[in-house]
């Protein structure tokens, strides 16, 4: 799959997807609520340290959010990349989203309905 540059804030960042930040999402994982810092189809990065979680951990977790009255949410597993305890995020992949969790991300992205 093909890598894109996209600039933000003056510096180029290197994914396969484009990252909002305008729709906040929010996180579910261990019973404890994070929100969202920016998202995309590949992954989450969000307010917060995982607490007992390391790196490279794969972990169920429960994304939702609202767009055009609408409440959407996934359910899914993903895998921490990364953990900034300086600025206190933490940044999870999704892993193997179906078919219907992309629906549902595409459709937070934008705005459009899920298709039947």
């Amino acid at each position: 799959m093909a890598i894109s540059s996209f600039k933000t804030t003056g510096a180029y960042e290197y994914r396969r997807d484009r990252r909002s930040s305008l729709l906040r999402l929010t996180l579910e994982a261990d019973g404890v609520e994070y929100q969202s810092c920016d998202w995309g189809l590949g992954g989450i990065r969000i307010e917060g340290i995982l607490p007992r979680r390391r790196l490279d951990e794969s972990i169920n977790i429960l994304v939702s959010g609202e767009r055009k009255g609408h409440h959407l949410s996934i359910q899914a597993e993903a895998t921490i990349v990364r953990i900034d305890n300086e600025r206190g995020e933490t940044a999870l992949r999704f892993n193997d989203l179906t078919m219907e969790n992309l629906d549902v991300l595409e459709a937070l992205i934008t705005g459009r309905r899920i298709s039947a």
